[in-house]
């Protein structure tokens, strides 16, 4: 793809690095809810690490004895750790000419945000299909996960999410403290609207729940449509939601339901590639010094997105499909 720039490029990059990372972030819907990982440092391996603490089961309500040196000593204490491979993905265009682009700063700002979208597009996919192979699994209008096999009017429901939020909540999984405590199910469009239309009088629909709810958290909820929170566990849309065959002949949304380290990342400062001027996903520029026997006129250089990424399920139990028929 080429792109038409002219002008003082060195300047109009800068202005575009500062622009990209920001726009970026505000598009991510599944890194916000994912628990970063640490790169240790070892040769001949680039690798991402997630060290999870064992809970303790063992009570102490016997109180303690004064002397004994036994009371109150936990028999043990345990960590499990997940590893996986660092990644480089990016992407990049021809660009012949960069003032005529950024002739004014909204188209500027619109070619930083193009950028900034493709690439956390990029991110958001990469966790998505990571999540996508739990194999903890949750069909709509089920009462229980792993059970049950989907038929064409197995559509989502309210009643879903609260046994998303009874799974967790059995499983002594945590919330995310950006959400003050709640789970995260996050939803394509059209399960959200089915979400949000369910009328029924055979178990609690969204609107039931919401209509004897007063003001901002009720009726006004019901006419903005946003399915919000729901039995402790916050219903965000994504259309970057997959689709496959569930069961014979039925095709369903894979929503993705998370509880705090059910899902891993790298962080944002583990992100950057080599050569980046600043830490995190970085915007890239190369020019041909004329050496370059395939652009020997100098007639463009290139831009474009870079970065390092690891993801990888940390706890299945933390991380439900949650499917619905399409």
């Amino acid at each position: 793809m080429a792109v038409t720039i002219s002008g003082p490029a060195d300047v109009i990059l800068e202005k575009l690095r500062r622009q990209f990372v920001p726009f970026l972030r505000n598009e991510l819907h599944f890194a916000d809810y994912a628990t970063e990982g640490a790169q240790p440092k070892s040769a001949g391996s680039v690798s991402m690490r997630w060290v999870l603490f064992t809970k303790i089961t063992q009570d102490e309500t016997g109180g303690l004895t004064e002397g004994s040196a036994s009371d109150g000593e936990v028999s043990s204490l345990a960590v499990s750790t997940v590893t996986t491979t660092v990644a480089e993905y990016g992407a990049w265009v021809k660009i012949t000419s960069l003032a005529d682009l950024a002739s004014t700063p909204e188209t500027l700002a619109e070619y930083a945000k193009g950028l900034g979208e493709h690439a956390a597009r990029t991110l958001d996919s990469l966790l998505r299909n990571v999540a996508d192979g739990t194999t903890t699994t949750l069909n709509a209008q089920d009462t229980a996960t792993g059970t049950g096999t989907m038929i064409s009017t197995d559509t989502a429901i309210a009643q879903d999410i609260a046994v998303i939020s009874g799974r967790f909540n059995q499983n002594d999984c945590k919330g995310f403290a950006n959400l003050g405590g709640m789970y995260v199910c996050i939803v394509h469009g059209k399960v959200e609207q089915d979400i949000v239309t369910d009328v029924t009088t055979g178990q609690l629909s969204w609107s039931d729940v919401n209509k004897y709810v007063p003001g901002i958290d009720g009726q006004k909820k019901i006419i903005q449509g946003s399915p919000g929170a729901i039995y402790g566990t916050m219903v965000l849309r994504s259309n970057n939601i997959a689709t496959a065959t569930v069961s014979t002949s039925i095709t369903g949304y894979l929503n993705i339901a998370l509880a705090d380290h059910g899902l891993g990342r790298s962080s944002f400062e583990g992100m950057t590639p080599k050569g980046a001027k600043a830490k995190g996903p970085a915007l890239l520029s190369a020019k041909s010094d004329g050496r370059d026997t395939s652009n020997p006129l100098r007639m463009f250089s290139t831009l474009g997105w870079k970065f390092n990424s690891a993801q990888a399920i940390l706890d299945v139990n933390r991380l439900i499909l949650y499917r619905s028929a399409v």
